[in-house]
């Protein structure tokens, strides 16, 4: 009958382009130096502008930089461990819910326990990596950040970014 909806034409685009598009900014945290390194360069090899960050703090900082006027460029994406020494990514994400519910989030951790993935879901993160992980499957919980991103931005909920294999699967929180 009828040819696909704009909707189904975006997230087509996204999956085929992942989140790979000019101009986007990564905020990735990590309180490891050589992983934070080579996250950030899986990321920048994915054509990503990629700030990087240390610890909780910083990142709680930056929320709250780039979330206010006069700040006009916000995070396309953030990628954080969970576990750091000052404070977890999903204490500055429970503090700063509403500040970034329309950026995606990508949590890393080596210790992915049902807790911890709860957590994350009940907070709207659309992808956990278990460490290690490989390039492959940063790719994938890319395109599933891109997939949450455009259905932020079209209204329709994270159902399109909840079906892109190779992430852990997180439902939305419930309504």
């Amino acid at each position: 009958m009828g040819g696909p909806t704009p909707h189904e034409e975006m997230v087509e685009q996204a999956t085929a382009e992942g989140c790979a598009q000019q101009n986007q900014r990564a905020l990735l945290v990590e309180d490891d130096r050589d992983m934070r390194r080579l996250v950030g360069w899986m990321l920048r090899k994915e054509s990503l502008e990629v700030v990087e960050a240390e610890g909780g703090v910083e990142l709680l900082d930056w929320i709250n930089r780039t979330a206010f006027p006069p700040w006009t460029t916000r995070f396309d994406l953030i990628v954080s461990d969970v576990n750091m020494p000052d404070l977890t990514a999903i204490e500055v994400l429970a503090a700063m819910r509403s500040t970034v519910s329309t950026t995606p989030v990508i949590l890393v951790t080596a210790f992915g326990d049902a807790r911890t993935r709860q957590e994350a879901r009940e907070l709207g993160v659309c992808a956990v990596l278990d460490k290690p992980f490989s390039r492959h499957d940063l790719r994938a919980a890319l395109r599933r950040a891109s997939l949450a991103r455009i259905d932020a931005r079209v209204g329709e909920g994270a159902q399109a970014a909840r079906s892109v294999p190779g992430t852990a699967e997180l439902s939305p929180p419930p309504a």
